[in-house]
């Protein structure tokens, strides 16, 4: 599958989209220069899976998706499968959750961080599991304009989020049912110490990083 490339290149699903590679013969997600050439560094595309696209409609699964640009990869009031993928970007750009609970296992992240936003209740299927997170310059995971309680114990669990910068970023988020910190305990942070934790716009809750892995957990990502 290709997209064509610059800037503002953006790939939104709202119907069906299926990945069903192999490790022996992954699906390749990528974008070309409509002009000649390689995609300029930071030209691509993003990529979108919208609202009512559940799975098994949408399933991405052994698939190398790259030349993602800083729209990022997003997935938007809908509950994908994402598994055994290598996702690749320029810069920094997100992978955004938002209102939605996909399960996101066994992947590889390069350039790309954790993005979880506007959650309007707590998503039982939502899982990160079994992730690398890898070349991160700035924050590992930001969690935006939402209830602490929306996010469960072990949803996001046994990642490794390798920065330069490790921190979490909790932004506008609210403790209104009196859950406590934010869950992000049994992650790996690239260091053998919890990451800081930045505070904005009124938050009062921390993060809860219990209990903290001193090493990457062994056996994560794609098996490819």
């Amino acid at each position: 599958m290709l997209a064509a490339a610059d800037n503002y290149g953006y790939v939104y699903v709202f119907g069906t989209l299926r990945t069903l590679g192999t490790a022996e013969d992954p699906v390749t997600i990528t974008s070309h220069n409509a002009e000649g050439g390689a995609p300029a560094d930071g030209y691509g595309f993003g990529l979108t899976v919208q609202s009512g696209v559940d799975q098994p409609v949408t399933s991405l699964q052994y698939a190398h998706i790259n030349n993602l640009n800083y729209n990022g990869l997003n997935t938007v009031a809908c509950s994908p499968i994402i598994e055994q993928c290598r996702i690749e970007a320029y810069g920094n750009v997100y992978l955004t959750i938002l209102n939605g609970g996909p399960q996101i296992r066994n992947c590889a992240f390069d350039h790309v961080y954790l993005h979880v936003r506007s959650m309007s209740a707590a998503f039982p299927s939502l899982e990160v599991k079994d992730n690398r997170f890898y070349n991160l310059t700035s924050s590992c995971v930001a969690f935006r304009y939402s209830e602490s309680g929306t996010l469960l114990a072990e949803q996001i669990t046994n990642n490794s989020f390798a920065s330069a910068n490790p921190q979490v970023e909790l932004d506008d988020i609210t403790d209104i049912a009196g859950t406590g910190d934010v869950k992000l305990g049994g992650n790996y942070w690239g260091q053998d110490t919890a990451p800081l934790v930045n505070k904005e716009n009124g938050t009062v809750v921390g993060a809860d990083f219990t209990p903290l892995l001193t090493a990457a957990p062994a056996n994560i990502g794609p098996s490819w």
